[in-house]
């Protein structure tokens, strides 16, 4: 099995299921502080931005710009140094 894990025709794709699995986890950690936001308000270590409601929008729409730009390109960037890498 290790040098299955080692060999880079199984290494990058699943570098992208990694990936995908942790943009999964990451998208239900944020649903979580959320829901933890709305019922206790924000932190005070966490800058606010008007309302509670305004605040949670403006963190999601930063965690989703980030997961738009950032997902594609690390899979563009897997994909390319997978399909560069000569065995």
């Amino acid at each position: 099995m290790a040098s299955l894990v080692r060999s880079a025709h199984v290494r990058y794709p699943l570098a992208l299921v990694a990936l995908v699995v942790g943009v999964v986890l990451l998208r239900g950690v944020a649903n979580a502080a959320v829901s933890s936001v709305v019922d206790s308000g924000v932190p005070a270590w966490l800058p606010a931005f008007g309302t509670i409601g305004q605040t949670v929008s403006v963190y999601l729409l930063a965690l989703n710009i980030a997961l738009i730009v950032g997902v594609p390109a690390a899979a563009y960037l897997l994909g390319y140094r997978h399909g560069r890498r000569v065995d």
